[in-house]
């Protein structure tokens, strides 16, 4: 059975007697319809609205109503029952602020998290992909919990960076610590976390976690990932790969032909196919392949009696005219081909190193902001680590062996200096010298202001502290020299009168590493200099 009511518009509409005795208890209960309010609530609504608003949260008053009446909006209700009225005359007509609410403070909440809930901030674009922006409440709970604001406590991490923290780490029952350098050392050696931490507990009897220790290296400044090769400075990483590329392209361009066809001209020896090859340092075959008709790109030649012979000036000169940065003698599958075998590893990871940047493209799903799930190419980052194995090889095996190569392309016939260092090598030597000659500066300075003697421990506790801050460049990153470091110290605490001069002596760290004399290195960075300049 149905009974016909009227709706607030004075409509007709159909309720069952369940329905409106639920209605009914559920106005009452909840205050959200307009019930009569008791006279020590009108005292508290007419005295201090904003009070009242949070002493009774489920409603608020409407004094236009005769008796005053509760409901949980007032403009609904004034649309209704007071025509012509809104909220901003009410609010002036009892003094209430501009930007008092009409609404009971439950309802405000409930409306505010739902928005909040279906709110869709647009992603920010960083240097690092695109990520969503920062809540303001999160700042609020900040200051809240820490006593300043998010952006205060990143401030003071940043300045923190790198400064040794040791009222944080764990103690033993004496009160020592593990020191960031027995963390970092075997670091430098290639070891993996694990293994770090098992090592560094059992020595000094303090727990530490694999991920504490990589933790560590974050502080200090050293790559947290895999075991990588740390050499002259730097992590071997992707670019000192590609930079030995580009030296094997112009070792094996011809460079030294180029020189050898402007001596030439007056030469006029006559060569067979065998000695040809020699010359040029191909296979005979190839050699017989470039003197077909069909060719792509024929040697110079002539036929005399059926026999191909070759003018030794005519390939020098074709050879030199070929010269454009890649490999001429041998394609480019070969070249990879041999440059992979040098490194014992398969051409197809030479490929994504040299071919691919970046590595090959996939495509993945991932979510976006809004939760829902979207494609996105993903490549590998350019400059990550090699391998502790491959970059072992690179640095051990193929440097040396193309820089053999280079020097005994650099000589002439006629006599001449071969070339000592290779294209790349006079890039980073200038580099490696400001950087180690700023590096020295620093530790006679904190030599001159520590009263113990320098050790190996002490020294590279320093030196994992100033590598954290940033101001050490190469020093940590150059397990060759830490013994010299010492050494050095040593000589100046003494107050050595020979000690020799820190250009000097820096200039002979070079010459270990990649070989020539003091004019050599004085020559390259002069050059290096003149060309900033």
């Amino acid at each position: 059975m149905e009974v016909q009511t009227q709706n607030e518009l004075g409509r007709p509409r159909a309720t069952t007697p369940d329905k409106r005795a639920y209605l009914h208890s559920y106005y009452t209960t909840h205050r959200k319809t307009g019930q009569v309010l008791l006279a020590q609530e009108i005292a508290d609504w007419e005295k201090d609205w904003t009070a009242a608003r949070q002493k009774y949260p489920d409603h608020v008053a409407c004094f236009l109503c005769n008796p005053p009446r509760a409901f949980k909006r007032l403009p609904d209700h004034f649309r209704t029952e007071h025509p012509g009225v809104t909220g901003e005359n009410f609010r002036r007509q009892y003094n209430l602020n501009k930007n008092t609410p009409l609404a009971s403070l439950n309802f405000c909440n409930a409306m505010a998290k739902e928005k909040n809930a279906s709110r869709w901030r647009p992603p920010l674009q960083t240097r690092f992909g695109q990520k969503q922006g920062p809540e303001p409440q999160k700042g609020v709970n900040a200051r809240k919990q820490w006593g300043v604001s998010q952006q205060a406590k990143q401030n003071i991490s940043r300045a923190l960076k790198g400064k040794p923290r040791p009222n944080f780490r764990k103690k033993d029952r004496v009160g020592r610590s593990i020191p960031n350098w027995a963390v970092v050392e075997p670091r430098l050696r290639g070891e993996e976390a694990r293994d770090v931490a098992v090592s560094v507990t059992k020595k000094y009897g303090i727990s530490i976690s694999a991920s504490a220790v990589v933790a560590r290296w974050r502080t200090v400044g050293l790559p947290p990932g895999k075991p990588c090769l740390i050499d002259r400075g730097q992590a071997v990483t992707e670019e000192r790969l590609r930079a030995h590329w580009e030296d094997m392209k112009i070792v094996w361009g011809g460079k030294a032909w180029a020189a050898d066809a402007m001596l030439a001209d007056g030469q006029q020896e006559e060569l067979v196919p065998k000695t040809a090859a020699q010359l040029l340092g191909v296979p005979v075959m190839w050699v017989y392949d470039r003197v077909r008709d069909r060719a792509n790109s024929p040697i110079p030649h002539f036929k005399r009696g059926g026999s191909v012979l070759f003018r030794a000036a005519d390939l020098r000169r074709w050879a030199a005219g070929l010269q454009h940065g890649k490999s001429l003698f041998r394609s480019r599958d070969a070249a990879l081909t041999e440059l992979a075998g040098r490194l014992r590893v398969g051409i197809h990871r030479i490929r994504e190193f040299l071919v691919q940047n970046g590595g090959p493209l996939r495509i993945v799903k991932v979510k976006d902001a809004r939760g829902e799930l979207a494609l996105r190419e993903n490549r590998r980052q350019t400059n990550y680590l090699l391998s502790y194995k491959l970059a072992s090889t690179l640095v051990q095996n193929a440097e040396p062996l193309l820089r053999a190569e280079w020097k005994r392309l650099g000589a002439s016939r006629e006599g001449g200096h071969p070339e000592v260092y290779l294209p790349s090598e006079k890039i980073t030597i200038p580099r490696e010298y400001e950087e180690l000659m700023s590096d020295c500066r620093l530790l006679l300075e904190w030599t001159a202001k520590v009263d113990a003697k320098p050790t190996i421990a002490s020294v590279g506790e320093w030196m994992c502290e100033q590598h954290g801050r940033g101001n050490l460049k190469a020093f940590l990153l150059w397990p060759k020299l830490h013994r010299e470091i010492v050494k050095v110290c040593d000589e100046f605490r003494a107050g050595r009168r020979h000690m020799m001069p820190l250009a000097e002596r820096v200039k002979g760290w070079l010459i270990e590493e990649h070989g020539g004399s003091i004019r050599t290195i004085e020559r390259v960075i002069t050059k290096s200099r003149k060309g900033v300049a």
